[in-house]
């Protein structure tokens, strides 16, 4: 019964990172209605709406993240990341090759299953969506599901069940069964890193890596020659798995 009351306790965490967004998005349609012209509803409306909120992302997001100062100065551990340049480019490294081959596996399943448009050609602006996507939501998500989600779990649940866990919650928050499995695998290199450091700048560095290199090589993934995208999935692979054993080595020697 404790276990499960802490449960519910920790979900207000990220529950407060969604209503953060949520009183952002709030205020941005509201001054949107200011000077809308169009039928609210309408396609007109919607398709108005979006392409605002789409040029003024950055600052929805900085709002969201200037909400929730007061509850990342009272639970967040900012410990300094002891290590080297060579560690943190392996973290870069780890981050781009998990997002890379995650996608890249997903691109060639959806040209034979096509049971996904994400990867159809999108107008968003790059610089935007990595200031947006790549370096401030990683940097919020971090902050609230490894900082505090996660911590709170060590507390009350063994290792295994409160990364599961904080697998599960950090999945459910992006919204849908691509981005959920995403972030649910994902998730365990971040809590990798995190202990391995005992540091959160750790996984924000991965995370921030594995989203901006998203966004960059995103025109790549979707390049229709399906081998070339073969070969870098293969390239990916083995990037992946030398830079997590490089790592784990490297830490085993600086402790």
């Amino acid at each position: 019964m404790k276990r499960i009351k802490e449960f519910l306790r920790v979900l207000l965490y990220p529950g407060l990172l969604l209503l953060a967004q949520y009183v952002s998005i709030f205020i941005f349609t509201f001054i949107f209605n200011i000077s809308n012209t169009y039928e609210v509803g309408s396609n007109e409306y919607v398709e108005s709406l979006a392409y605002f909120f789409s040029d003024y992302r950055v600052i929805i997001v900085i709002l969201s993240v200037l909400l929730l100062i007061p509850l990342f100065k009272k639970k967040c551990n900012f410990n300094k990341l002891s290590t080297n340049k060579y560690s943190i480019m392996l973290l870069v490294l780890n981050g781009i090759s998990f997002a890379l081959v995650y996608n890249l596996t997903l691109l060639h399943l959806n040209k034979h299953l096509n049971f996904t448009n994400i990867f159809d050609s999108s107008n968003t602006n790059l610089f935007l969506a990595l200031i947006a996507s790549g370096i401030i939501g990683p940097i919020m998500e971090e902050l609230i599901f490894r900082n505090i989600v996660y911590e709170r779990f060590k507390k009350s649940y063994k290792p295994i069940i409160a990364i599961a866990l904080t697998g599960l919650l950090f999945g459910l928050f992006h919204g849908n069964i691509i981005q959920f499995l995403y972030a649910f695998l994902l998730n365990f290199i971040l809590i990798f890193v995190y202990e391995k450091f005992q540091s959160i700048y750790a996984p924000i560095v991965v995370h921030v890596s594995a989203n901006c290199g998203l966004q960059l090589f995103l025109t790549f993934i979707n390049y229709n020659n399906i081998y070339i995208s073969s070969m870098f999935l293969i390239i990916n692979i083995m990037i992946l798995i030398t830079s997590y054993k490089l790592l784990n080595l490297n830490t085993e020697k600086n402790e």
